[in-house]
């Protein structure tokens, strides 16, 4: 039976290694053949807008390697409906196809998953 591993990214996609390091995670789990998902919530969901600028000079933008999920075997992508709201944000502005849940059914997810680790 297939373990799985929800990985949990609340922090923007600049300023910290926070959101790498989530989205790296997510690809070492799926790479040991874990049922992978991510979940986006807080300031983490300003990670999935593609109209993004980073700062540092040779950084590369964050939301160019999203789509490429799939292609690793992580079809979950899940965002906090509340966390897009509160940042006046619409799921028609993300750079991927994501599952808009609530508080409640995130929670529910969670706690069906097997290992959730934040960042």
């Amino acid at each position: 039976m297939t373990k799985s591993l929800c990985v949990l990214t609340s922090k923007p996609p600049y300023g910290s290694l926070a959101a790498k390091e989530a989205l790296d995670t997510a690809l070492i789990g799926a790479a040991f053949d874990l049922d992978v998902s991510l979940l986006f919530d807080g300031d983490g969901v300003y990670q999935l807008l593609d109209l993004q600028n980073p700062r540092a000079p040779g950084q590369k933008k964050f939301s160019a390697a999203l789509p490429a999920l799939e292609l690793y075997g992580i079809e979950r992508l899940l965002v906090c409906n509340d966390s897009l709201k509160a940042r006046g944000l619409d799921p028609q502005q993300l750079c991927v196809r994501v599952e808009c849940l609530s508080r409640e059914e995130l929670a529910g997810h969670l706690n069906d998953t097997d290992i959730v680790l934040g960042f």
